[in-house]
């Protein structure tokens, strides 16, 4: 049965971590939202996840904890990542939510802390994605949402099959705010080819950010396929 989303408010843990060489695939910064519903919340979280090693890592499901004081409010399972596979030096995007109960009239609890437990082992650089180009475009809706447009193109000599393709919504300072990601199944960009993907943020999200003083001021945007193997 779907919850009826009443309200909504920003936290943001956003701090981006110098990382030590070799540490592996480490977050470097993360956020949540949390909404409240009829007899819940919903917590929706977010992270950046980097590679710091010299190697090509594939990531697993991992493991979130949200915290307030010492008290563990929620622990989740990860299980939306884009992409898998990291080539050293790169980024990806964690995205999952968790459900909280709610007692009545209890107000949004109180979070200090949310921590990650990420999954990951090192691969042949044989799958390790090649890079596509992509750009990315913001689009205010008439009731407040927004509409990230990512425009990804193929510079390969051949079709780019099953692109993969994610992107950070970060304010002018670089905190981050939202993620999200897809792998377009069964889709081929010819190449030299284009294709546009359209990913939509509810106003919910939105209007807390403005409340904040959060402006969604940059789109940091990744966009690769698969490895020759």
């Amino acid at each position: 049965m779907k919850r009826r989303i009443l309200a909504a408010m920003l936290l943001m843990l956003a701090a981006a971590l110098p990382v030590p060489a070799d540490e592996g695939a480490s977050v470097i910064q993360s956020s949540c939202s949390i909404m409240e519903a009829d007899n819940s919340f919903i917590v929706y979280c977010y992270a950046q996840v980097y590679n710091s090693t010299r190697n090509v890592v594939c990531m697993e499901e991992g493991s979130f904890e949200l915290r307030s004081g010492d008290e563990i409010l929620v622990t989740g399972s990860v299980e939306q990542m884009t992409p898998y596979f990291l080539k050293p030096g790169e980024t990806a995007y964690l995205y999952d939510a968790a459900v909280m109960d709610r007692t009545e009239g209890e107000g949004i609890p109180s979070i200090t802390g949310l921590s990650y437990n990420i999954n990951y082992y090192t691969v042949d650089d044989a799958f390790a994605n090649r890079d596509l180009v992509v750009t990315g475009e913001q689009q205010r809706e008439p009731d407040g949402a927004l509409a990230v447009l990512l425009r990804v193109q193929n510079p390969l000599e051949e079709e780019a099959w099953n692109p993969t393709l994610a992107f950070g919504l970060f304010t002018e300072g670089g905190a981050l705010l939202y993620c999200d990601g897809r792998t377009l199944e069964n889709v081929g960009i010819p190449a030299g080819g284009e294709v546009t993907v359209r990913f939509d943020v509810s106003r919910l999200f939105t209007e807390r950010w403005a409340e904040y003083g959060a402006d969604p001021a940059q789109i940091r945007a990744i966009a690769d396929c698969g490895g020759d193997d």
